[in-house]
């Protein structure tokens, strides 16, 4: 873990959590179906996610008339941080190139300018 970060013109001189969700994406099970129903109101409601991206979850996710979850297989949310600039970052898809994850990685604990 970092022990100091620099976001947003200010410094974190203790452990600044990374926390890393994957969800899985696409036609996992072959059951997706052709219609597609709104997630849950309560979905991850009960996690330790941060509320925005519960939110975007929700918004970029579907369900099957079984009630299966899935999401595009090109959707990959940016890094997350909070007030206390931990970071969040959920993994939605195995087919975004390495170059371009680490991309993300990286910037994320750049300083934003």
């Amino acid at each position: 873990m970092l022990k100091e970060v620099e976001l947003n013109n200010s410094k974190k001189e203790e452990e600044s959590p990374v926390q890393v969700s994957v969800f899985i994406s696409g036609d996992y099970d072959g059951k997706m179906g052709k219609k597609k129903y709104p997630m849950p109101e309560n979905y991850l409601s009960e996690s330790e996610l941060p509320k925005p991206l519960i939110e975007l979850s929700k918004k970029n996710g579907w369900t099957n008339e079984n009630g299966n979850v899935y999401f595009d297989t090109k959707w990959q949310p940016a890094p997350f941080f909070d007030k206390e600039k931990n970071i969040t970052w959920i993994l939605a898809n195995n087919s975004t190139p390495k170059e371009d994850l680490l991309i993300m990685m990286t910037s994320a604990l750049q300083q934003e300018k």
